[in-house]
């Protein structure tokens, strides 16, 4: 098995988009409702009216971090909605030191 190397690809975001895209994270995690930590990462509760920004985030920081497994959950007659954060064994500890002060 290959052993995941979590490092993030700081050209795959432009320059003209990561300001925009460093606002949208903090905007997004401030906003949280709820972190559970669950085994192979985090889940994040927020309000279903996020989902737009939400969707936005995630596919940058895809690009710059493709090791992570996103998941984004809608909830049937909720005004709730969720992003898994997940991915190799590892990927915990990377998200605590990379996204730790957005965990609280």
């Amino acid at each position: 098995m290959q052993e995941t190397v979590f490092a993030c690809n700081m050209n795959a975001i432009s320059p003209e988009q990561r300001p925009a895209h460093q606002q949208l994270a903090e905007q997004l995690f401030t906003s949280k409702r709820a972190v559970y930590e669950i085994s192979n990462g985090y889940r994040f509760e927020f309000s279903a009216e996020l989902l737009i920004p939400l969707a936005q985030f995630v596919s940058l920081e895809h690009l710059c971090c493709p090791f992570f497994d996103f998941a984004i959950q809608v909830n049937a007659n909720s005004d709730t909605l969720s992003l898994q954060l997940t991915g190799t064994e590892g990927v915990k500890a990377f998200i605590r030191a990379e996204f730790g002060e957005l965990l609280n």
